[in-house]
């Protein structure tokens, strides 16, 4: 039987104003007592999460640090470049604390593991007791060392090794001269910022200006930051909300029980009660997600609302911050995508222009909706029969095209052209209005290729609705929302 090595681990527990067990023992703070000459060794210093040490000079390092977390990585020399590279160095990693105290933290942590275990010994890094969290006695951990877990405030430090011997003596110097200084006080900066409204679920807030909404479908909308897609570790953050999602009344904690409560004993995630807009909500996260994403619960009479941000993202938290509810509006024009918008639809394959004049290859099709969508599937044969004795339609619709003809249809000049916005930001209620030589232009634009803030993006995936006058001319194009 093969027995994959553990890894070590050491917990730090420290309180705000009381001094851990055994401080002043042992390994003492910002000294150093050994014979390694650590003359020309740089500082790391982060003030953000409010700590400090010395480090190897010739030991490079990677940061894969993300909006809500710090993780970063120091390499030694001897495996910079070399396949062991990523297994071999020194990581800092650095996110909220969620737990009440270590035994829950171990609990969750470990539930899964068998060889773990929680010393009640004391032990010294950087002049700070610790209590050692280390995988049994029995199991070899290999070149693999120890992990040293301080809990400080809000924040669980994480710091791990897998060096070699002779880095392990540089590994022991860093502990040595390892302390914590006055975290940065975090501002953000709101001048500028827009406000998203949503007057027809009754809700509004700020986010920055350089942030665009990406999708928004009734009550839902995500807001993400520009460098999000550029990126990938950017804030973000989710709210969505129905004025009417509360038929019977149910308190916060009712609801929240009747629809997360399962949730809640699968996975046992940290919980407490916030204000929002004013109004009681419930904060949960989810301990094991890296970075940690906050889900907020929020009931206002038979208003509901559910948020998603990254944990620790000042950013996010901010926007959260305001929220708040508004006086729905009674009535609100908004076009019905599911209404016919001209006389036939299709898929256009190509835009182009020939002769002085703009073309479009056309493919009809037929597009359903609703129970039209589930008639034809149950008369065609390509209904998958849900629980309630309908067809299984995820998004509510179905296209048919059987035969695939394409028709070369000729643009009149001054037809009108309607998408249904820029990709990123909200989408129009009645569309956005560009002309022929906009849309051959732009006609098959990659999401990609469009900055927030654009006027317009012509996707080629949709169905367009398309009138045509006598002589067989399109007077008008128009995008078909699909959800």
């Amino acid at each position: 039987m093969v027995i994959l090595a553990g890894v070590a681990y050491l917990v730090l527990w420290l309180k705000p104003g009381v001094k851990p067990p055994g401080a002043g023992a042992g390994i003492q703070n910002g000294t150093s007592t050994a014979t390694t000459d650590i003359s020309g060794w740089k500082t790391y210093r982060n003030e953000k999460y409010g700590f400090e040490f010395k480090y190897s000079s010739d030991w490079p390092s990677e940061d894969y640090s993300s909006s809500s977390s710090l993780d970063i990585y120091f390499h030694p020399p001897i495996n910079q470049g070399s396949d062991s590279e990523s297994f071999y160095g020194f990581r800092i990693l650095v996110t909220k604390f969620r737990f009440n105290n270590l035994t829950d933290w171990f609990i969750a942590k470990n539930h899964d593991n068998p060889y773990a275990y929680l010393s009640t010994s004391s032990f010294s890094f950087g002049g700070y007791a610790a209590y050692k969290y280390d995988a049994h006695p029995e199991v070899d951990s290999g070149p693999c060392g120890a992990r040293f877990v301080i809990v400080r405030g809000e924040y669980i430090y994480n710091l791990s090794y897998c060096l070699v011997d002779s880095d392990d003596k540089v590994f022991t110097e860093i502990g040595k001269m390892f302390k914590f200084i006055e975290p940065a006080t975090s501002t953000v900066d709101t001048s500028g910022w827009k406000t998203y409204r949503n007057e027809a679920e009754g809700f509004t807030f700020d986010y920055p200006s350089n942030w665009f909404v990406q999708y928004e479908k009734g009550g839902w909308i995500v807001v993400v930051s520009v460098k999000k897609f550029e990126t990938g570790d950017e804030p973000w953050f989710n709210a969505s909300c129905k004025k009417d999602a509360n038929s019977e009344s149910l308190s916060l904690s009712e609801l929240f029980n009747e629809r997360w409560g399962s949730v809640m004993k699968m996975y046992s995630p940290e919980k407490e009660t916030i204000k929002v807009g004013g109004y009681d909500a419930i904060r949960f996260v989810d301990t094991e997600a890296i970075p940690l994403n906050a889900n907020v619960f929020l009931v206002k009479d038979k208003a509901v609302c559910s948020f998603m941000l990254d944990d620790g993202s000042d950013v996010s938290e901010k926007i959260l911050s305001t929220f708040k509810f508004i006086e729905p509006a009674t009535e609100k024009v908004v076009v019905d995508y599911t209404k016919p918008r001209g006389a036939r639809i299709g898929y256009i394959k190509k835009v182009y222009e020939n002769s002085g004049g703009i073309y479009i290859d056309f493919d009809e099709v037929k597009f359903f909706y609703g129970e039209a969508a589930i008639k034809f599937l149950k008369e065609n044969g390509g209904c998958t029969p849900d629980e309630g004795g309908g067809c299984f339609l995820p998004n509510n619709y179905t296209i048919s095209n059987k035969d695939e003809v394409v028709q070369s249809l000729l643009v009149k000049e001054g037809a009108k052209v309607t998408v249904l916005g820029n990709g990123w930001d909200l989408v129009e209620p009645n569309g956005v209005s560009i002309t022929a030589q906009e849309f051959k232009s732009n006609f098959g634009q990659s999401i990609n290729e469009v900055k927030p803030g654009a006027k317009f993006y012509v996707p080629s995936y949709p169905p367009y609705w398309i009138n045509q006058d006598e002589s067989g001319r399109v007077t008008s194009i128009v995008e078909q929302y699909i959800p």
